[in-house]
């Protein structure tokens, strides 16, 4: 197995909160609808995201040569039942058999994120 991790103070994503064009660049239009959904968390919501892929990204390193922003928009990560998703399409299509573990918390000063993955070929 692969592990990716990641840390994110939330204080820097206030700036980003206010600036679409980096959250276009980051998030698909799946997550900013999420991240945008709830006012008093976006700022929670924006810094576990972007730790969550970062974590992600780490871990599938390995199997990817695509750059980070690309990687991105490949790269989703939803509310499920019993915490969150990862959906990979477009360049990472041929990693959707993965299974991707993803943790995602928060205190009031940064959001944490932990990706596991199975060994990749």
């Amino acid at each position: 197995m692969r592990c990716g991790i990641d840390a994110v103070e939330i204080e820097r994503c206030v700036g980003l909160l206010a600036n679409p064009r980096w959250l276009e660049r980051i998030f698909t239009p799946t997550e900013r609808a999420y991240i945008l959904a709830s006012p008093t968390h976006s700022l929670e919501r924006i810094a576990g995201r972007f730790a969550a892929k970062e974590a992600i990204f780490k871990a599938l390193s390995p199997a990817i040569t695509v750059p980070f922003f690309t990687f991105c928009q490949s790269c989703q990560v939803v509310p499920g039942s019993h915490g969150p998703i990862v959906e990979l399409s477009g360049l990472l299509r041929h990693l959707s058999t993965q299974k991707i573990a993803l943790s995602i918390t928060h205190t009031r000063e940064s959001a944490f994120a932990c990706a596991i993955v199975p060994t990749i070929d």
